[in-house]
């Protein structure tokens, strides 16, 4: 399981640049939760950022990720308690990487997928 935590309050945005900006710190604020549930990847919005889209874009990034890092970080099983300390740090490492470069990716692709104003 994995959870996101993030940023600060948002203004009105005035140009699609700033409506960029904008998205990507409602995201910051965003909360969510990762697991799998008979083999599948699932997301959770604990925390909304009350637009759908964006947390549309916040889950899209945890699912993709718990999918790569899941083979990486097999440790992070729930079967091996075990697991040392150092290995669950690395993983949350690469999974906070991974989880901010698709948010990137999906606000892109929002917008470039949005009809032009």
């Amino acid at each position: 399981m994995f959870r996101t935590q993030g940023g600060a309050g948002v203004a009105a945005p005035q140009s699609v640049e700033e409506e960029i900006v904008v998205m990507g710190r409602r995201l910051a604020d965003w909360r969510g939760q990762a697991t799998f549930m008979n083999k599948r990847p699932r997301c959770k919005t604990i925390k909304s950022t009350g637009d759908a889209r964006i947390d549309r874009i916040g889950c899209d990034a945890m699912t993709q990720c718990i999918v790569k890092t899941r083979d990486t970080f097999a440790i992070r099983d729930k079967a091996k308690p075990d697991t040392p300390p150092a290995a669950t740090a690395e993983w949350r490492r690469v999974m906070g990487e991974c989880v901010r470069d698709q948010r990137q990716l999906g606000l892109r692709a929002y917008f470039a997928a949005r009809p032009k104003r």
